[in-house]
């Protein structure tokens, strides 16, 4: 079983949405937008900046900080989090220097902020920033309305972030319901709010609705942006991952190169998100057993990644466990033991220890150490517990995992009630559809079989 399989992306995070400053100069302005919209984004800093300087000369302050909220978004999406977060203090600061902490814009600035806190993995600081722009817009606006989907958005990005999943999923609900309900809704907004909605039903399994709400997004966004733009890249990524998940690697991969052919054209060669794209190629090509192409996208992603990223960033750790992974699919145990000490995160409440603690437990039964292997087992159901409580789908691959390692080493009591702990906790999740759950039907009637309950089996 392969276990070494990245997340989703991470949800996304709306743009900054304010209204467009009323002048009769705004060219500038214009053209920034025009230009931000393509992805041409150095050209549109210019503009935005030359915008900014004409807002000055007019007092037109509102228009100042649109501008610096702009280029913050820009700096954000080329990771360049420091020249953000700056820009956003010079808004902050500005904002209160002009008194405008009682207009729509000032709220946007702290959300905004809270944003860049929150891909900085600063969780907390940036749930305070939501928390406090939402008050803020409550209070100017009376009510909560359609003009908070934004809100909810962020909020449910914290909430993915401290693997609250179903608050997650309730705050993205909450996003799209108001959305739908504006009298134009923002093409780009909706569809991101399908897609968040999309990952977390990806998260948890119910991959056929998760396919559903990334198929409504792409139809969105190949109709409204441009060819180029990172938000279809995004989406195409997306549904390359769900097709992975269900075992459609031609379509995968068809995807991924599609996301890869815009990111060529906008990002620089070592940017984040190419990384990302290797990774999910690589984690393709070891499922299917080509391992030397495997390790060269694995190499190309790690390579991209220990430019920008600190050693104990997630994405190097999950590249560290999937080069891991291949070397454990070699027999190459000690060099696969190496990568995966390497992949530890610091955090004991990283859901990756879960992932972590099933390689060790693969490899000490291939090596035939089993009593490390079934410590590792046990390790792992013992923390998917502990994170994510006792009716997740990682509790339930933990003990279909361990269920069948008990079964293959002929302890068949042990392995029912394994088994069949994960077979229900499936059953609640996905209502009896989903491949997982046929997996554990499978190794139950294996059981039955096993001990001539011939009718329990067919029964199964």
């Amino acid at each position: 079983m392969f276990s070494g399989i990245i997340p989703f992306p991470k949800p996304q995070e709306t743009a900054s949405k304010i209204s467009k400053p009323s002048v009769k100069d705004s060219n500038f302005l214009k053209i920034a937008d025009s230009l931000q919209e393509k992805s041409a984004f150095d050209s549109a800093l210019i503009f935005y900046e030359k915008a900014r300087k004409h807002f000055s000369r007019e007092d037109n302050w509102k228009g100042y900080i649109r501008c610096l909220l702009e280029m913050a978004e820009i700096k954000r999406v080329n990771q360049k989090r420091g020249a953000a977060l700056d820009l956003i203090n010079q808004a902050i600061r500005k904002s209160e220097e002009q008194d405008l902490t009682r207009v729509e814009i000032y709220p946007e600035v702290i959300r905004k902020k809270g944003v860049i806190l929150l891909d900085s993995g600063m969780v907390n600081l940036s749930l305070d920033h939501f928390k406090q722009a939402f008050a803020i817009k409550k209070r100017l606006s009376g009510k909560v309305d359609t003009g908070f989907a934004s809100y909810f958005n962020s909020f449910g990005n914290v909430y993915y972030y401290r693997h609250e999943r179903l608050k997650a999923l309730e705050s993205y609900q909450k996003a799209l319901e108001l959305e739908q309900k504006k009298e134009l809704p923002d093409s780009s907004d909706l569809a991101m709010y399908y897609q968040n909605v999309a990952i977390l039903y990806g998260d948890r399994g119910d991959y056929e609705r998760s396919k559903n709400y990334f198929i409504k997004a792409l139809e969105i966004n190949e109709v409204t942006l441009d060819s180029n733009s990172p938000g279809l890249a995004r989406n195409y990524i997306n549904i390359g991952r769900l097709y992975n998940l269900t075992d459609n690697e031609e379509q995968s991969l068809k995807y991924f190169d599609k996301a890869l052919n815009i990111y060529k054209k906008i990002f620089e060669p070592d940017n984040q998100y190419l990384g990302r794209i290797y990774l999910n190629k690589g984690i393709i090509y070891s499922s299917r057993s080509d391992y030397e192409k495997a390790l060269h996208y694995f190499n190309e992603a790690l390579n991209i990644f220990n430019k920008s990223l600190d050693k104990n960033h997630p994405l190097i750790q999950s590249t560290f466990m999937n080069i891991g992974y291949v070397h454990k699919e070699k027999s190459e145990f000690r060099k696969a033991l190496e990568y995966y000490a390497r992949s530890i995160p610091d955090n004991p409440q990283n859901p990756s220890l879960i992932r972590i603690y099933r390689n060790y437990a693969e490899i000490y039964n291939q090596s035939d150490s089993l009593d490390k292997a079934e410590k590792y087992y046990q390790k792992a159901i013992q923390k998917a517990e502990e994170i994510y409580g006792t009716d997740h789908s990682q509790l339930a691959l933990g003990y279909l995992n361990y269920g069948r390692f008990l079964l293959y080493h002929n302890e068949e009591e042990r392995a029912y009630s394994y088994l069949i702990r994960a077979k229900n906790i499936y059953e609640k999740l996905f209502e009896g559809k989903n491949r997982v759950l046929a997996n554990a039907v499978s190794y139950l009637c294996n059981y039955h079989q096993t001990n001539n309950k011939f009718r329990n089996a067919i029964d199964f």
